[in-house]
């Protein structure tokens, strides 16, 4: 092996050491999962366990899945990833230890894909090994542990290998190069989170944009066809998920748009990017202290003040051209996570509309912590140089270790003080929110535990406020050192321990384990609930959450994901909502319009209010988990049976013809008992004979469903799952046109006699996706093979 390998590879095993410390708990302890956050738990696990439960134990791909929202479709949701490569793990063991390998792998490969990208940029290893490890475990990268935001972390590891690719290929102007970069991009993609590639190819062409106009090392034309070739391949590879989901967005609630409001609603106020250097100045949500806007996990830039200071070094000190390039995509991204706080987000997203159908600008924190990254690795290399610039460095590191000593001493001599006064501004904060909110159980929490609260945010500003002493004082005493023309050569690897030691210290926080059988519970009226069969139930997510009814193989009609448009202003309506909101972030609480789930087969209401004229089969507290704030506590809750439920499949001669969206239409005719179809049969059916019928449903799978059925006239048949493009029916076995029933859930028409009906889900936009995806793959081994 050539020497320069082996040292590439002692950077490698470095990193994956260093991943060691970070997890060693997860991975010394069989039974633990990594910190069991909401999104972790209420998304990953329910979609993984159902895609490995259908593939293992009844080798089924699922498209569809049966449990939540009257059925949806699995294989469009736009943060789940069933097609991404990493999903190999959740097939090998149980997905709560597939949860933990999938983010370590990930945190590795960030810092792989970080050092190849600064290597490509000409840097040494050493420089190129402390900017891999502030990527690796920056606040956008290990904070999002905390968060669970799985598909969030599969798809921010990509950035740096993209830009490695475009890159290279820019240079060496060849094409296979760039298809390799196209290759990764798909892989972002279908990785789950959309925002992510959208906002990754969008820092791409500012890369190449940036370059070009800095560099002029090559043809205009050069960089736009290398972007082009990246952007067509993973167009291409991506599709068998691209276009599912383009179908899907059509359909969803996001379909209209969002308005800027919404769409700039998780901004990051401009003073809250102090956390780049002090992770907890706005508290932190592990110990329930975080008081900033939005979440912390997605808020979080932390690179260490270590790096944040080298980063700094090479804006002023370095004269390179990819300092400017990196100093221009940093400001563009920071810039862009400020969102409604300056006009540029308002200005970008008029003109390219695409960014305008999410939410949370604050996500292009990814590409203003690689930016940082790769800066500091340029100025750890210009501080390995001797230049006579250091000494005033040294001055500036000198300075705020003093001022971070003096504050240290301020909060130590002064505990008692800043503890009561803290605890005074909380319980007065917590107070206010306890009487403003109408679930008010969590600040209740809050207020009782103000300074417990308080305690844990000062010990971690005390653990910050010694870091950054420790980090300014430790590069000072560096570059006093290396002025010296004794100073020992492994003297050089200062800065890197002392970043080693910021971020280590930063991340061990966000790697606690717990038992995974503590978050999957089992709520004290579930055996009540559970006999609903083929029924469905509806419930809060907090109360019922879609993890633990799939545990139960409980079918719910409410979720927690994206949801069918027109799905979400029914349910919306059921409950009262005059048919507004996202389905997703309903409180179900009452339940005002009940008739509207009876042909949705609805067997139990649960509620955290009473129905009005009608009495509850339970009535009593349930234990809720709050997975978030890591809280339990008490929910008073109603259950009600609901005799008027419709079986799975239902035979009906009473129906309306009607295409209409006015939803108190739809509940006036199920009040009366009949259903809304969306066009006219073509057989006869007479209303006023007496309809008898037998129903026995013999497979329902997630792409299939099978019933024999008996009926004594002709009538119409609904099956009460959602409908959706893509679905198929049959009558022994001759295709029949499904129609729309209650605006809703699925219809045909049935003769009178025995016979075998079938509905079978097969999406042209799957096999159109993985016609081109299979293109684009021969595609890139083609470029690749040729080296073209």
């Amino acid at each position: 092996m050539k020497s320069e390998t082996k040292k590439d590879l002692l950077v490698v095993l470095l990193l994956l050491f260093l991943n060691f410390l970070l997890f060693y708990r997860f991975l010394l302890n069989s039974d633990s999962m990594i910190y069991p956050s909401v999104e972790a738990v209420r998304q990953e696990y329910f979609w993984k366990t159902y895609l490995t439960t259908n593939l293992l134990e009844k080798s089924i791909l699922p498209l569809w899945d049966i449990n939540v929202y009257s059925g949806t479709v699995y294989l469009a949701i736009p943060n789940q990833s069933m097609f991404f490569p990493l999903n190999i793990l959740y097939l090998l063991m149980p997905v709560q230890r597939a949860i933990g390998y999938n983010i370590i792998l990930d945190i590795f490969l960030a810092g792989i894909f970080c050092y190849a990208l600064t290597r490509s940029l000409g840097l040494r290893r050493l420089p190129s090994t402390a900017s891999a490890i502030t990527y690796m475990f920056s606040g956008t990268m290990v904070s999002q542990v905390f968060g669970g935001n799985i598909t969030q972390i599969n798809a921010i590891v990509w950035l740096p290998l993209l830009l490695t690719f475009m890159e290279l290929s820019i240079k060496k102007r060849k094409l296979y190069i760039a298809a390799l970069g196209g290759f990764s991009w798909a892989l972002m993609i279908l990785s789950g989170h959309l925002q992510y590639p959208i906002y990754g190819i969008f820092l791409g062409g500012a890369y190449v944009l940036f370059r070009y106009l800095i560099m002029k090392d090559e043809k205009f034309t050069t960089h736009a066809k290398m972007l082009a070739i990246l952007v067509f391949v993973g167009v291409l590879v991506s599709s068998i998920r691209l276009f599912p989901v383009l179908e899907f967005s059509g359909l969803s609630t996001r379909a209209s748009g969002l308005t800027f409001e919404e769409s700039s609603q998780d901004s990051m106020p401009p003073l809250q990017s102090v956390n780049m250097a002090v992770p907890d100045a706005f508290g932190n949500h592990i110990d329930r202290t975080y008081w900033g806007v939005s979440n912390y996990a997605e808020t979080s830039i932390f690179v260490g003040l270590v790096s944040f200071l080298l980063a700094v070094f090479s804006l002023f000190f370095v004269k390179n051209k990819f300092v400017k390039i990196f100093s221009l995509m940093g400001l563009l991204s920071i810039l862009l996570m400020f969102g409604k706080f300056t006009p540029l987000f308002g200005t970008i997203i008029g003109i390219i509309k695409p960014l305008a159908v999410f939410k949370t600008p604050v996500r292009f924190a990814f590409g203003f912590v690689l930016s940082v990254s790769v800066l500091a690795g340029f100025g750890y290399e210009q501080l390995l140089s001797r230049a006579k610039n250091n000494k005033n460095f040294s001055r500036l590191c000198f300075a705020l270790a003093a001022v971070f000593v003096t504050v240290l001493a301020f909060m130590i001599l002064e505990k008692s003080y800043i503890l009561e006064k803290g605890s005074s501004i909380a319980q007065s904060k917590f107070a206010s929110k306890a009487s403003d909110v109408s679930d008010n159980a969590i600040y209740e929490y809050y207020y009782s535990n103000s300074r417990t609260l308080v305690e844990n945010y000062y010990a971690r500003m005390l653990e910050d406020v010694s870091l950054l002493f420790v980090g300014s004082f430790g590069l000072g005493m560096f570059l006093i050192y290396r002025q010296r023309k004794s100073s020992n050569k492994y003297s050089a690897f200062v800065p890197l321990v002392l970043i080693i030691v910021s971020m280590l210290a930063f991340g061990h926080k966000f790697t606690a384990v717990e038992n995974a059988n503590d978050i999957i519970y089992t709520p004290n009226f579930i055996d009540l609930v559970k006999d609903s069969g083929m029924g469905r139930i509806l419930a809060p997510i907090d109360v019922l959450p879609q993890h633990i009814a799939i545990n139960h193989g409980i079918m719910m009609v409410t979720g927690y994901s994206e949801v069918i448009n027109d799905y979400a202003r029914y349910l919306s309506y059921a409950l009262g909502n005059n048919g507004t909101g996202y389905a997703a972030d309903l409180r179900v609480s009452g339940l005002k319009n009940p008739a509207m789930l009876n042909d949705l087969g609805v067997k139990y209401f649960i509620l955290t209010s009473r129905l009005n004229n009608s009495y509850p089969v339970f009535e009593g507290n349930t234990t809720v988990v709050n997975v978030l704030h890591r809280i339990s506590y008490n929910k008073t809750i109603y259950i009600y049976k609901n005799d008027y439920a419709k079986p799975k499949i239902f035979l009906t001669n009473r129906f309306v013809v009607s295409q209409t969206k006015n939803l108190s239409d739809v509940l006036h005719a199920e009040e009366n008992g009949y259903v809304v179809i969306d066009r006219n049969p073509s057989i006869e059916i007479n209303e006023d004979l007496p309809i008898d019928y037998n129903v026995t449903i013999r497979k329902y799978e997630p792409n299939y469903i099978e019933a024999s059925v008996y009926a004594n006239q002709n009538s119409i048949l609904v099956l009460g799952d959602a409908w959706y493009p893509g679905w198929y029916a049959a009558v022994d076995n001759e295709k029949v046109t499904i129609m729309k029933a209650d605006t809703i859930i699925r219809a045909i028409e049935l003769q009178k006699g025995s016979h075998k009906v079938s509905f079978s889900y097969k999406p042209a936009s799957l096999s159109a996706g993985l016609l081109f995806t299979v293109s684009g793959l021969l595609t890139v081994v083609y470029l690749f093979y040729r080296k073209i």
